[in-house]
C-alpha cells in the first residue's frame, strides 16, 4: 500500500483533506491566501495594427486603381496631343500631318494655323502638354497645353480616337 500512496502523490492527486488538530493542541499556522485571479490584458495593441494595415491596404488598392485608370483613360489622349505638339513645334510637318485626324488632314494648313496662332509672335516659347489636363468623353478628349514665354497661356487641343490611335483635331 505504501507503493500505491507514493504513486498517488507522484501523480499529483490530492488525498482527503487534513484533519483539524486535536483540542488543546497549538493551532496550525494560517495557510497563505491563494493568488488573486487577474484578467488577461486586452489585446488593444493589435487593434491599431489591424486598423493601420487595413488603411494601408486600401490606400494601395486606390493607388493601383488610379494608376490603371490613368494609363488606360488619360495617357492615350495625352500621348496623341503631345506627339502632335512636339512635331508641330519642331517643324516636322510630315510627322505633324500624320498626327492629325482625318478631317484635318484634308486641310492641314488650316489645322496648324489654329494651334500656331496661340504660339506665334511670342518669341522663344516652350510648349508643355499637361497630363493632368485631359478631359475624356468616349472617343473624344480635350488636352490642356501651356505656351510659356514671358507669361503662360493655357489652351485646349481636341484629340479624337481613330482606328485605335489618338489624333489631334485642332479645327474642331
Amino acid at each position: 500500500m505504501a507503493d500505491d500512496e507514493r504513486s498517488d502523490e507522484a501523480q499529483g492527486e490530492a488525498g482527503p483533506p487534513p484533519l483539524p488538530p486535536p483540542p488543546g493542541a497549538p493551532a496550525a499556522p494560517p495557510q497563505p491566501a491563494p493568488a488573486q485571479w487577474t484578467p488577461a490584458p486586452l489585446k488593444r495593441r493589435r487593434t491599431w495594427l489591424v486598423v493601420l494595415l487595413t488603411i494601408v491596404g486600401l490606400m494601395i488598392i486606390v493607388a493601383v486603381a488610379g494608376g490603371v485608370l490613368f494609363v488606360t483613360r488619360t495617357l492615350p489622349p495625352y500621348n496623341g496631343a503631345h506627339d502632335f505638339m512636339e512635331a508641330l513645334v519642331d517643324g516636322s510637318r510630315r510627322e505633324a500631318v500624320s498626327r492629325l485626324c482625318a478631317r484635318d488632314r484634308e486641310d492641314p494648313d488650316q489645322a496648324f494655323q489654329t494651334v500656331l496662332r496661340n504660339i506665334a509672335g511670342r518669341g522663344e516659347v516652350e510648349v508643355t502638354v499637361n497630363p493632368f489636363g485631359v478631359s475624356r468623353d468616349g472617343d473624344r478628349a480635350t488636352v490642356d497645353y501651356t505656351v510659356s514665354s514671358d507669361d503662360d497661356e493655357t489652351h485646349e487641343l481636341v484629340v479624337v480616337e481613330e482606328d485605335g490611335d489618338w489624333k489631334a483635331c485642332p479645327s474642331t
